[in-house]
This record gives structure tokens, sequence and C-alpha cells, in this order.
């Protein structure tokens, strides 16, 4: 009797090996990985062109005549109104003149930034360089001033400022932007200084340095970069405000850049070349000063991620 040997169906096939395996698995991760990033990139490109097409159409508007801006505001200038530039300066038939106001704004952001960076420095150091009781406390107050929304302290502000004599005044608006921005530049100067080497500040106090020695010798000249990126931030943010130095600051000597070209706007009648004008003239210092400064921005925002 001969007897037949079978062989199942499936016993010619091969198992995939575990190399091959993985293999796939790297290339099925590669594939989401280069869609993601592309999903990402899309994303990116969107958003930029929602934050930048504002900024195209205040660029265009500002060089078009009234006729033009109310019959199509979207559309480019033909020809070019070089000239609104320096009407606005002027103040146009408003007679509110930008070159006080601009000279004011500078000012103004100039005394609030140092008076920032001081005091945030200062707070920094000792929250971010010491451990001492009360100090999580400290830092969660800071978290919570955070989190207080301007516009809520808006009539507080007024009526404190009434009763210390400081609405219109340079001093009243540098000490309620100084407030405003104390806690947020105390958390970066914190962060800042915890990424701090000891072994530097160890050896600086055993050379006898007191600790205002150890900050302004060792400390911030190695921490340079994050403490200029936050004195940045501030100067942006401060010379961009509108809503408390159109509050404060109601007389046309005092006001600030931003609060000054509301004046082309009235109750009756708007000057749209004026207003538009104005405001890249007040836009123009902050994004030139941006792209100068980029790179000390991001180590002011990145302050103490990394050690």
């Amino acid at each position: 009797m001969t007897s037949v040997l079978t062989t199942p169906p499936n016993a010619s096939r091969r198992s995939p090996s575990p190399n091959a395996s993985r293999r796939e698995a790297a290339r099925s991760a590669a594939r989401g990985s280069a869609a993601g990033r592309w999903l990402g990139v899309a994303l990116m490109v969107l958003c930029a062109a929602g934050a930048a097409l504002p900024l195209l159409l205040l660029v265009m508007n500002a060089f078009k005549d009234n006729g033009e801006i109310l019959a199509n505001p979207i559309a480019p200038p033909s020809p070019p109104h070089v000239a609104n530039l320096g009407d606005a300066w002027q103040g146009g038939s408003f007679g509110a003149s930008l070159g006080g106001s601009f000279l004011n704004s500078v000012l103004v952001t100039a005394l609030a930034v140092t008076l920032v960076s001081l005091v945030s420095a200062l707070a920094g150091y000792a929250l971010g360089g010491f451990r001492f009781r009360g100090e999580k406390y400290v830092t969660l107050g800071l978290l919570v001033l955070l989190a207080v929304p301007t516009q809520a302290t808006l009539i507080p502000v007024w009526d404190m400022m009434g009763q210390w004599e400081l609405r219109n005044s340079h001093t009243g608006i540098v000490l309620v932007y100084a407030a405003f921005w104390m806690p947020f530049s105390v958390l970066l100067a914190r962060a800042a200084f915890r990424s701090f080497p000891r072994e530097l500040l160890e050896a600086a106090r055993a050379d006898g340095a007191g600790e205002l020695r150890t900050l302004f010798q060792v400390v911030i000249p190695v921490l340079k970069g994050p403490m200029a990126g936050v004195a940045i931030i501030n100067a942006i943010g401060i010379w961009s405000e509108l809503l408390f130095s159109y509050l404060l600051l109601t007389e046309p000597d005092k006001r600030t850049l931003p609060s000054a070209v509301i004046a082309f706007t009235g109750n009756y009648v708007t000057d749209h070349r004026l207003l538009y004008a104005g405001l890249l003239i007040t836009v123009l210092p902050v994004l030139v000063f941006y792209l100068a400064m980029s790179r000390l921005i991001r180590k002011g925002m990145t302050a103490g991620s990394l050690k």
C-alpha cells in the first residue's frame, strides 16, 4: 500500500518575518507622520493668511482716498496716495498732529518697560533663586492675576486714578501699564532664573558678593537674552495698548499714538484715509521692531523651558 502525503494548502505559505513586520510598521508610521506634517503646514498657512489679511487691507487702504475706500475696501489703490501718511502725521483737517503723540508713546513705553523690567528682575530672582515659605502661594497669586481680564478692572482703575489725580498724566498710565504687565513678566523672569546654574550662584556668594551684586553682575549678564525678550514683549504690548490710554488720556497733548488716531473718527464724519494712514503709522514701528528683535522674543517666551 502506497501512502500519499498531502500538503495542507496553507503550509506552503511562509509567515512574514519579524523584520518585515517592523519595516511595514515603520513605513505606515512614516506615511502617517508625513500626512500629519502636511496637515500641520496647511493649518499654519491658513492661520498666517488669516493674520496677514487685515494687515494687507490696512496697507492698501492707507494709500487710497475716501471714495475708493468706501467703494471697494478690498481693492488695491490705483494710484497709491502716498500723501495720506503726511496728512495723517500733520493731523489733516482734524488738527490732531501725530508727532507729539508719537513722542508720548515713546516716553510712556520706555518708562513702563524700564519699571516692569527692574521690578520683574528683582521679583523673579527672589522667586526663582530662593526657597522660602509661601513661595508657591505667591506664584499662584501671580497666575490668578493673569486670569483676570483687564477690561474688568476698567471702572476701578478709572476711580482710583481720579482719586490720586493721575488722569491725563503720563505717570498714571505708566503705573497702570506696569501693574498689568508685571505678573506676566515676573513669571517669565522666575522661569529664567530657575534655569540658572546653581554653581555660579554659590561661587558668587562664596566670593562675598551680595544678592544685588550677584543679580546684576552675574545672573542678568548670563540671562540677558531671556530678560531682553521679556522687555521686548512688554514694549510691543504697551505701545499697541488703546483702551486705558483712550480712557485716561483725554487731553490731546497727553495722548499716545493709538488713542490719537481715534481722533480721526468724529460723531458725524470720519476721514477714512487719515484713519488708515494713522493706523499704519502706529503699526509700522511695531512690525519693524518685532522683525528686528524676533530672536530675542523667542528667547523670552521659552525662558526656563530648557536647562
